[in-house]
């Protein structure tokens, strides 16, 4: 399990809040309030100061493309 924490997280509303984002394998298990896990066999990674965006894959490309869908 890996935990990130502190970070700001961008929702799919597009607010973002600080939280901590709990993965387990390659899928996010849960997005909870800061310090709510406890397990100390957690991998952890501080995110303060960052933005974590759960769920991007490779939005550099993929926005430009939508952008530009049809003006070709």
């Amino acid at each position: 399990m890996l935990l990130i924490e502190g970070g700001r997280v961008l929702r799919p509303d597009f607010e973002c809040a600080t939280a901590d984002v709990l993965v387990d394998g390659d899928a996010i298990a849960d997005i909870v309030a800061p310090g709510t896990v406890k397990d100390a066999n957690v991998r952890r990674i501080d995110a303060a100061g960052k933005l974590v965006i759960p769920g991007l894959v490779n939005g550099h490309n993929h926005a430009q493309t939508n952008l530009a869908k049809g003006l070709f």
